[in-house]
């Protein structure tokens, strides 16, 4: 078989070869050679030829260039047969030697070709295999990641059972001291018994010659007598030994009494401990409250003994000098009254006249005299009630102007830069929260580290509070940062030291400060922890228990479990992973006074109530008519879709006081007798209404309704009832005594009010003017027939005239004082002020609240913190003292005005 790869038998056509006498022409151009056209062979010849007279057809065979050749001649024709073309034939062996040698070219490159494409073929066969590799090898990593997985979680598991291996380790080191004491008192007892069995084969070996001996002698006598003998002894043996296992025994029995007895110990001692912290918190808090309570008593004696002094003083002297007079006139009268008929009656009018002109001088000079002895009276009183106020307020920021911050550092070698940032932090937050709130700042800190450190000393580094921020300073450069035994740290112990701390104000905020976890798995996270079954949850409960308000700065990951933990007793975090280091300071200082602010709920414009309960159960801290106006649109409730209304006939009442208590001052300063002062209810009317059946909204104390007349749906009205099953009050005399804090205050409003309009008037000062407009709104009770069951009692409610317009708040009950500068915001202060000292320190009008000039749901905190569910009491009066304290420049003038005492 041919080898040219262009070889085809049987071929119809040849190519034509170009007529041209340039061989070298047809050299150079052999790409026009393979584009020469095909024709019919006869053509060529010129006559038709059979196959078997064609020479060429018989012994040549055709390849791919249309050039016939001879069979055989493969690598170089030595003989070409062209029929019919005898001329020019070295030209056209030429010619066809060139074009054989263009097809041996175009072979190798044909065969380079195929060789690159095996190349190829193998390359891709290779990336194959590769590709192939590639994906086995993914699936064994995919495998390899599986298997990473699980050995994590075999290492985690590890980790818990060599934590637990570690506390059995523990368990079984106490058990191996126990055991070794017991194997010290068994090794005592087995040398006994060695003793003894000494002695046993002593008298064996004698007992053996002895047999010998009677072996040899045949006393059989000397023989029972040692048989005996060596069953004595056998039997002594048996003795001890049952005396041993007897000790053995007791010995358990005493060791185990002597470990519950430790533990019962431990736990008495816990308890006498907490115990012993609340008794001193009581007395404490008594011995404040005695002191505070016998101070009172004798500022009021005094002040009683020397009103009843003048008193009596000026009942001597008036008495005195109308006696003087009346026996003068009496006297004169008996002598001259034999002249009165003599004389002329124009000289007795005269006479009279005189008599009548030295009465009213000396009346005039009586008058004048009380009038001094009043204003050295009032003199008096106001110098009384400056120095009452200046010792009061001297006490109040002794008992509530005081916080007490308390830094509970850890001082382990990571912890230095944190260390650098709470120096720089401290000068800068005492102003920051004298600004903020006007609390003086005792600063106390506990710089802890592990047990390794307490056992040292019994307890951890501490610095008890002080006001001098340079002790805290000092203290702070004096602690060095040294690195611990494991990952985890001491808070536990830290926060049972900073608890026996002396806390004795009423403000307590505490600083967490630390880059590791306390032991316990609950947090540490998964680090390494030498002691995981430690759990800081009854410190965590005796703090809030002290109403220590705890902040916790969190800087890196590893604490976050014991944060979360931390939340969950509402205890506050700030997380600070992001923050730079070196400016750290400035957002600590930012915390603490943030968080003293909120410590003391200076800020919080909300009410305040005594039972929490109440506050917790409704989630709600809203006087009624804010409620109402956070509920919706109120004026057109009865168009609403989704509320209900009803039809209803109530009769109404006017609430007062039955004495007018403007004029019984004396009465106004009484908590007691405030709360005893009857009040009057009085039939007026009878009104058609529509009313909502269920309530509208919800206040803190309140569950509120509206309520309009059906022939004027102008006047909308507030409908309040206390919070409960019933959801209204049970009798006409019950829903009257809740509305006694609001009747006091509209009373003392009213003397406020006629004092500031006589003092302005005084000083021609027309600002104040509007609080002729200004006043508490009228209250009114209504009594609703129960028409579902008429054998049930009436209902009762409490109205409240609503007005439209914007509520306004300007203080509550807890020290919350409205910055807007506005007269009504000084009026409203002022008021609360003066009450405070019309009422002779007594009781404060507080939670001044309303819509335009009228006010509604005050509060009231008194002395004795039981006037009703809002009075907070003495903390209630010194928190709002110390607010107006702070904020006393800006209502300047209105106290000068009044001329309130407040230095």
């Amino acid at each position: 078989m041919n080898d040219n790869p262009h070889f085809r038998p049987n071929q119809k056509l040849i190519r034509v070869l170009p007529q041209t006498n340039d061989i070298q022409g047809q050299q150079s151009q052999p790409n026009n050679i393979q584009q020469n056209s095909y024709v019919n062979q006869q053509q060529i010849i010129g006559s038709p030829r059979s196959s078997n007279s064609n020479p060429i057809q018989q012994n040549g065979l055709e390849n791919t260039s249309g050039i016939v050749i001879t069979q055989g001649q493969q690598s170089l024709p030595q003989q070409i047969r062209l029929p019919n073309l005898n001329q020019g034939q070295n030209f056209q062996q030429n010619q066809i030697q060139t074009q054989y040698n263009i097809i041996s070219q175009y072979q190798e490159q044909i065969k380079s070709l195929n060789q690159q494409l095996e190349k190829q073929n193998n390359i891709m066969s290779e990336q194959e295999e590769q590709i192939s590799k590639s994906i086995i090898m993914q699936k064994n990593l995919q495998n390899c990641k599986n298997q990473i997985d699980e050995q994590d979680n075999q290492i985690y598991t590890l980790k818990q059972q060599n934590e637990e291996l570690e506390s059995q380790l523990i368990r079984s080191k106490r058990n191996e001291i126990i055991i070794n004491q017991k194997d010290q008192q068994l090794q005592q007892f087995t040398k006994e018994k060695q003793v003894l069995q000494d002695q046993i084969i002593n008298l064996k070996q004698q007992l053996s010659q002895f047999e010998n001996q009677i072996q040899n002698s045949t006393q059989e006598q000397q023989l029972s007598q040692l048989i005996e003998k060596n069953q004595q002894l056998q039997n002594q043996n048996l003795t001890l030994l049952e005396e041993i296992n007897s000790k053995k025994q007791l010995f358990q029995i005493l060791v185990d009494q002597k470990t519950q007895k430790q533990q019962e110990i431990d736990s008495l001692t816990k308890q006498m401990a907490e115990y012993q912290n609340k008794l001193d918190e009581l007395q404490n808090y008594i011995y404040q409250k005695d002191k505070i309570i016998h101070n009172l008593r004798d500022e009021l004696q005094k002040k009683d003994m020397v009103v009843q002094g003048l008193n009596f003083d000026l009942r001597q002297d008036q008495n005195q000098q109308l006696k003087t007079i009346n026996d003068q006139f009496q006297h004169k009268q008996i002598q001259d009254y034999p002249q009165i008929f003599q004389q002329d009656p124009s000289i007795v009018k005269q006479q009279k006249q005189q008599r009548e002109q030295k009465i009213r001088e000396s009346e005039n000079i009586m008058f004048e005299k009380q009038k001094q002895q009043q204003l050295q009276q009032q003199k008096l009183q106001k110098e009384q009630q400056k120095q009452q106020m200046m010792t009061l307020q001297t006490k109040i920021l002794e008992e509530y102007g005081v916080i007490q911050i308390c830094f509970v550092i850890d001082t382990t070698g990571s912890m230095e830069a944190y260390k650098e940032q709470v120096l720089l932090c401290i000068s800068e937050t005492i102003q920051e929260v004298k600004t903020q709130i006007n609390y003086k700042i005792q600063w106390a800190c506990v710089a802890y580290q592990d047990f390794k450190e307490y056992q040292q000393n019994n307890k951890y580094n501490q610095l008890n509070f002080t006001e001098n921020e340079k002790q805290l300073e000092t203290f702070l450069q004096q602690q060095k940062c040294v690195d611990g035994e494991d990952y985890a740290e001491d808070i536990k112990g830290a926060f049972k030291q900073m608890l026996t701390l002396q806390w004795t104000k009423s403000f307590k905020l505490a600083m967490l400060i630390c880059d590791a976890p306390t032991h316990g798995n609950r947090y540490n996270g998964g680090m390494p922890d030498n002691h995981p079954k430690e759990d800081i949850e009854y410190e965590l409960v005796q703090i809030m228990q002290r109403d220590i308000f705890l902040v916790s700065i969190n800087f890196v990951r590893y604490t976050e479990p014991m944060f979360a933990e931390f939340t969950n007793h509402l205890l506050t975090v700030v997380d600070l992973k992001k923050a730079d280091k070196s400016t750290l300071w400035k957002q600590l200082k930012s915390i603490i006074s943030d968080a003293a602010v909120k410590a003391t709920q200076s800020n919080n414009a909300i009410t305040y109530g005594r039972n929490s309960k109440i506050a917790q159960k409704n989630q709600n801290n809203d006087s009624a008519t804010q409620a109402i106006l956070k509920a919706g649109d109120p004026y057109n409730f009865e168009k609403h879709n989704k509320i209900k209304v009803e039809k209803v006939q109530v009769q109404i009442y006017v609430v007062r006081f039955q004495q007018n208590l403007i004029n019984r001052k004396d009465l106004l300063t009484k908590v007691e007798e405030l709360k005893k002062t009857p009040i009057q209810t009085i039939h007026e009317s009878t009104w058609e209404c529509i009313k909502t059946e269920y309530p509208f909204a919800f206040g803190m104390i309140k569950q509120v309704y509206l309520l309009k007349k059906q022939d004027n749906d102008k006047e909308l009205y507030v409908i309040k009832a206390p919070i409960g099953k019933d959801g209204f009050y049970n009798s006409l005399s019950e829903a009257a005594q809740d509305c006694r804090t609001h009747l006091v205050s509209q009373v003392m409003f009213d003397l406020f009010r006629q004092q500031l309009r006589e003092k302005s008037q005084e000083k021609n000062q027309k600002q104040y003017e509007i609080v002729n407009e200004m006043k508490y709104t009228d209250l009114l009770i209504l009594e609703q027939k129960n028409v579902k069951l008429i054998t049930l009692q009436n209902k009762y409610f409490i109205a409240d005239r609503f007005f439209n317009g914007e509520f306004k708040k300007y203080n509550n009950n807890f020290g919350f004082i409205e910055k807007e500068k506005s007269v009504t915001n000084e009026i409203a202060q002022a008021f609360s002020l003066f009450s405070y000292q019309a009422s002779s320190f007594n009781y404060i009008i507080c939670d001044i609240q309303g819509i335009g000039n009228y006010f509604t749901d005050p509060a009231i905190c008194t002395h004795t913190s039981n006037f009703d569910e809002t009075d907070m009491g003495v903390e209630g009066q010194a928190k709002f003292m110390l607010s107006y304290e702070n904020r006393k420049q800006d209502f300047k003038e209105i106290i000068q005005t009044l001329e309130l005492e407040i230095d």
